[in-house]
């Protein structure tokens, strides 16, 4: 399928997400991550909640059923509470994506305004801080957990990136999301720096771990990866990617984009939303080449991509 426009002018009706990284600042300084700036750094350009509010009332309008907060660390951002707020007013689903170092004292705020919690944790106890360079990064994160969970989050995920430095840790996060009531999905690190290379998975050693995840899940472990991204890490296929066709993401500065690192190179920019409504950003005409050359990138195996590429790849074809 194509992407036609909406009944709200030019915006393609397929389009139905929208990732917000409201900033680049993080807390933490994770092996497995390129995007944190310091937690105290300047900053700088980033988006007001104005100017937000007024990009999330318009994609309201566009028919968007789905907004993903993250970052950097999102909840840095003091604006969080009221931009979710903000989100469900215009008929939004919510996400936040956090290490949830700061979750548990804002936790009376957004429970009830985000719909679904995913907390990054890579290991359990002691190797996760050391993952994540920061001490008490675990405790603060499964205290998080409890906070929200004990105050009727309807759903709550650990999300966990595996390489080499924690394939040995499968069958403690399971325990542990299984002791606190929630799932954990799994994906294995993909190599965007020179650190990065030295411990992402072999294949023979991705075939073996989510060979495992896959036998526990369908031993009714709570496991939140699908079976067709399990099935696809273990036989090592190739699927083609719709990402585009479906959701955009918004820079911390107000940059609008289809992807983040599509064939694994930077970013296409379509503009900035300080400069034009995001209708007049994303049509149909300048996201059908994009969408040509993205159908077989294959760089990444994040869930989220996958999951989303193969339900819209299925849906159109049925």
């Amino acid at each position: 399928m194509k992407p036609g426009k909406s009944k709200n002018g030019g915006f393609p009706r397929t389009i139905d997400t929208v990732y917000l990284r409201i900033t680049n600042r993080c807390n933490c300084r994770c092996l497995t991550c390129v995007n944190g700036g310091s937690e105290d750094g300047d900053p700088g350009n980033e988006l007001t909640y104005r100017e937000i509010a007024v990009v999330l009332d318009e994609l309201g309008g566009l028919g968007l059923k789905h907004f993903t907060l993250w970052g950097g660390e999102p909840l840095l951002r003091k604006e969080s509470p009221r931009v979710f707020k903000h989100a469900k007013k215009v008929g939004l689903s919510t996400t936040i994506c956090t290490n949830g170092i700061l979750l548990e004292r804002l936790a009376d705020d957004l429970v009830g305004c985000v719909d679904h919690f995913v907390v990054s944790l890579d290991a359990v106890g002691p190797l996760h801080d050391r993952l994540r360079n920061r001490k008490g990064t675990f405790d603060g994160a499964v205290s998080a957990i409890r906070a929200v969970t004990d105050r009727g989050a309807s759903f709550v995920k650990i999300w966990t990136h595996l390489n080499r430095r924690n394939i040995g840790e499968v069958d403690r996060l399971i325990s542990l999301a299984d002791g606190l009531g929630i799932v954990v999905e799994f994906f294995p690190t993909h190599a965007e720096t020179p650190d990065m290379e030295r411990v992402v998975l072999t294949d023979g050693q991705k075939r073996k771990v989510f060979s495992r995840i896959l036998s526990k899940k369908q031993s009714g472990a709570p496991v939140a990866n699908s079976d067709h991204f399990l099935n696809h890490l273990i036989k090592g296929t190739t699927f083609r990617c719709s990402y585009p066709k479906t959701a955009i993401e918004i820079n911390d500065n107000g940059d609008l984009y289809s992807c983040e690192r599509p064939m694994g190179s930077m970013c296409r920019v379509w503009g900035n939303i300080r400069d034009h409504r995001v209708s007049e950003l994303v049509t149909p005409e300048r996201l059908a080449p994009f969408i040509e050359d993205m159908k077989d990138c294959n760089y990444c195996s994040i869930p989220c991509i996958f999951d989303t590429s193969w339900e819209f790849n299925h849906r159109i074809r049925g």
